[in-house]
């Protein structure tokens, strides 16, 4: 009763219609996120400064004006040090906040402090690990974070997807059955049981987990990479070529598919509309190592027009990567041109000072040249 005397009493006598307004906008602002936590009321009350997009304009203006009433209260070196210490005071507390939410772990682990019973960190918790590859505390987060309900299929999911990487497929298998029990729909799940299927040994199963991803999501491109792998370890080229062209129609953009569509037509010598793929590859690449893949592979079916466009391109966008200037010093060589390559792999030498793999080529190539030169001398 005494606090709210409190404010009732610095709204009514002490502060001016703008201060008040600047408070009743921040108080509105908390409203949104208020009303939000009814859907989760087990998790508490819980409020994030960068959750307040609106309240944050009163806060500012509000913050502002009492900077201006403090201009008219103090003059001089008390006026300085007031701001200094609000100045101050603002740093600390951001500079706090930024460290938290800087680790996504950190921020995870304080979250489920303040709350413990809420279950969606603890999933969030679980990728965070996974991304720092620490499978066990991944797991374990994952299996607190299962509740008895529909969303468990997500954590299902996930805990197949680490006993993939740890090698235990029958533990995946069941995983990703658990989750197609709670979400028949799951395309994640379909396309992780048929990449089961397949390191057993399972084709047809493989192929039908794949197919019935693609069906519940035609946009799952993980489920098409794998139906065109499948394809091809079968030597089914034109339906690999198939898959990847479907996902360029879904996705024209899609640099890794248009990488696999160049080599898979290489593959099977239908080259037919080859060098506008090619061209296309250049203009959307975002990486170099599917244009090295392109080069080497436009480099052996004896398209080197193409293939020296790729590794140009590629060592433009990487020119630190010690595997591109291997290969595009091989490339040159295999051309004859052993000055060029020299200096390229040369260069890379400067970067990966004593290299043995760059030692050794410069050498073959020395060699070779000076065997090349002896044969245009012999009378």
């Amino acid at each position: 009763m005494a606090a709210l005397a409190a404010a009732v009493f610095l709204l009514k006598f002490v502060l001016d219609a703008r201060e008040r307004l600047a408070l009743a906008w921040l108080a509105i602002g908390f409203l949104p996120v208020t009303l939000a936590c009814f859907f989760q009321y087990l998790a508490g009350l819980i409020l994030e400064p960068h959750w307040l997009v609106v309240g944050s304009i009163g806060y500012f203006l509000f913050l502002a004006l009492i900077l201006m009433r403090l201009k008219n209260m103090y003059r001089g070196m008390l006026l300085a040090v007031v701001v200094l210490m609000l100045v101050i005071w603002q740093v600390k507390t951001g500079w706090a906040y930024n460290r938290l939410w800087g680790n996504e772990v950190q921020y995870c682990l304080n979250w489920m402090k303040q709350s413990p019973t809420i279950r969606p960190i603890k999933i969030y918790l679980g990728h965070a690990y996974l991304k720092q590859n620490d499978l066990p505390q991944a797991k374990s987060y994952f299996v607190q974070a299962l509740g008895n309900g529909f969303f468990d299929y997500e954590v299902f999911n996930n805990l197949g997807g680490i006993a993939m990487k740890e090698g235990e497929w029958k533990a995946a298998e069941d995983n990703f059955r658990r989750a197609l029990v709670l979400h028949p729909e799951s395309g994640a799940a379909h396309n992780n049981l048929g990449v089961v299927y397949f390191n057993e040994g399972q084709d047809a199963r493989a192929e039908q987990s794949y197919r019935e991803a693609l069906r519940v999501n035609p946009f799952l491109v993980d489920a098409r990479k794998n139906l065109a792998a499948l394809y091809r370890t079968q030597g089914r080229e034109d339906e690999e070529i198939g898959v990847y062209e479907e996902s360029l129609k879904i996705d024209p953009f899609h640099q890794e598919s248009l990488a696999l569509l160049i080599e898979a037509r290489l593959k099977t010598s239908r080259k037919d509309n080859l060098e506008s793929l090619v061209r296309r590859l250049l203009e959307i690449s975002k990486d170099s190592r599917s244009l090295l893949n392109a080069a080497v592979h436009l480099d052996q079916a004896g398209e080197r027009i193409l293939a020296a466009d790729c590794f140009e391109k590629a060592l433009q966008m990487d020119p630190d990567s010690k595997e591109v200037t291997t290969e595009l010093g091989k490339f040159l060589g295999n051309m004859n041109h052993f000055d060029e390559a020299i200096a390229v792999w040369s260069e890379g030498l400067a970067r990966y000072p004593s290299d043995p793999v760059l030692l050794q080529l410069i050498a073959q190539a020395e060699t070779l040249k000076k065997n090349i030169s002896d044969e245009k001398t012999v009378p």
